[in-house]
């Protein structure tokens, strides 16, 4: 049996004659419908912006996940990290990169953080810090655990 759920979200809108001029300002509907409860369902008005309901439900993802948007398990050179990508990393700020065959995660927001870890390092690696905490995981996450906590 296959169960599907609906989700609707929705929000006013206007249509002006040159372009679409979106109201973000206005408060949000979301509604829910379980295809196996059809009798079940559910609405709900949030007296809020759109923005502010989607970086709520960005957060939320996170904590739920236990790391940034960036998201699943990657190999970054010889490395399995899972909740980090190579590069820069919206929700941590980690720049992410290999340099002489170790993998570093570098962030430069109030103070500077650099780790450098060598291959078949074995890490879990919680940040907390203004406007994110989250954890990455380097190999299984095993061997060492290293937790920052940032604050001003």
């Amino acid at each position: 049996m296959i169960n599907i759920a609906y989700i609707i979200i929705s929000f006013s809108f206007l249509i002006s004659s040159d372009n679409w001029n979106i109201l973000s300002k206005e408060p949000v509907l979301i509604k829910y419908l379980d295809s196996s409860y059809p009798m079940c369902h559910a609405e709900l008005l949030i007296n809020d912006s759109i923005e502010n309901v989607l970086d709520v439900i960005e957060e939320l993802d996170k904590k739920i996940r236990g790391a940034s948007t960036e998201g699943g398990s990657t190999n970054i050179g010889q490395f399995k990290v899972e909740g980090a990508t190579l590069g820069l990393n919206q929700g941590s700020q980690y720049n992410v990169f290999i340099e002489d065959e170790k993998l570093i995660f570098f962030r430069d927001v109030n103070g500077v953080i650099e780790i450098a870890f060598d291959s078949g390092s074995n890490v879990y690696l919680q940040t907390i810090v203004e406007g994110y905490e989250g954890v990455i995981l380097i190999g299984d996450g095993d061997d060492s655990q290293i937790i920052i906590n940032q604050s001003n």
